[in-house]
């Protein structure tokens, strides 16, 4: 199979690492509050599903934060320790074949895979448990698994003098079912809502998921099409991708379970975090609500029960009510 040819201007193997793991830095850090909020919000009355959640998160986390541990343990020994070596850092970079970068992928594989996981899991609730969709999604993510840690594997078996981009099947793979996965859990979950709908309040919460989810599948399908087009910056994309895998099914979960909070008269466990409830009290009495306000209003509750609920009470409608 003939490749395409390479794009010019594009930077170099070392330059795109070393962005790369400058960029994954302050996400890795966004995640860590991300997480901190997740957990102290599920932490309360704890069930089976609530501890499944938080432990997914769990090793997201640590595969996050091992995967930038890995890059910049990778950094410091292609710009430092063999800087002075045969060929300096474009040679240590060129090389796929060393441990730390075949130990990164299997990181992202990883990470990136529990994401997707996530997002089938978010279609599965909304559409009431079916089993069809759960059994389709089901062998889907266990597809994404396995592509992804074939790619790593094979990768290891490269020769050093071999070119990433000369054997690019695996990785493509693990790219094509993940972005599959995306936009069909996306694309379901927004049907769904569409079918429900009788206001386009209904519709807005629609855009909520579609928005949720187009980060994650943007990203995505940047990272395919630069590696097919044979470029060296997607490596910046593959380090940013590691770290939306985790923020972005984070979010949804926060949002999902600030719902949940509200339907069940809980407050959330977090300081300056007004609820639902109090936005729509305080905005009757004419008071200004600092948090959330009415953006909460519109969250979908996926995480508690099957049912697509949007919460409109508690959401200040002059267009309705004048």
């Amino acid at each position: 199979m003939s490749l395409p040819p390479t794009v010019p201007n594009d930077i170099s193997s070392p330059k795109a690492y070393l962005i790369g793991g400058c960029v994954e830095g302050p996400l890795l850090g966004i995640n860590i509050a991300l997480y901190i909020m997740y957990v102290r919000i599920l932490s309360k009355n704890l069930s089976l599903p609530k501890k499944l959640l938080i432990g997914l998160a769990t090793v997201q986390l640590v595969s996050a934060f091992a995967h930038y541990i890995t890059i910049m343990m990778d950094l410091i020994s292609g710009f430092i320790t063999y800087v002075d070596g045969p060929g300096g850092a474009d040679a240590y970079f060129g090389n796929t074949t060393r441990a730390r970068y075949v130990i990164a992928i299997f990181f992202f594989s990883t990470n990136y895979s529990i994401g997707d996981a996530i997002l089938a899991w978010r279609c599965y609730a909304v559409w009431g448990h079916n089993r069809l969709i759960g059994a389709f999604f089901t062998v889907l993510v266990i597809v994404a698994f396995i592509c992804g840690y074939t790619s790593a594997a094979h990768i290891a078996t490269l020769g050093k003098n071999r070119d990433l981009f000369a054997d690019y099947q695996w990785a493509v793979a693990i790219f094509a079912m993940s972005l599959s996965i995306q936009v069909l859990a996306s694309s379901m979950v927004v049907y769904k809502i569409w079918r429900t709908s009788i206001s386009m309040y209904h519709l807005s919460a629609a855009w909520i998921i579609v928005e949720s989810g187009l980060i994650l599948t943007s990203a995505t399908v940047s990272v395919l099409v630069l590696f097919l087009l044979n470029m060296q910056a997607g490596q910046i994309l593959s380090c940013v991708l590691t770290q939306l895998s985790l923020a972005v099914p984070l979010s949804i979960a926060i949002r999902a379970a600030s719902k949940w909070a509200n339907d069940h008269k809980q407050s959330l466990p977090l300081s300056g975090y007004t609820t639902v409830a109090e936005a729509g009290m305080n905005s009757r009495r004419g008071e200004r609500t600092i948090g959330t306000g009415a953006s909460m209003g519109s969250t979908i509750a996926m995480a508690s029960d099957t049912e697509i609920k949007v919460d409109m009470s508690s959401m200040d409608l002059p267009s309705l009510t004048a």
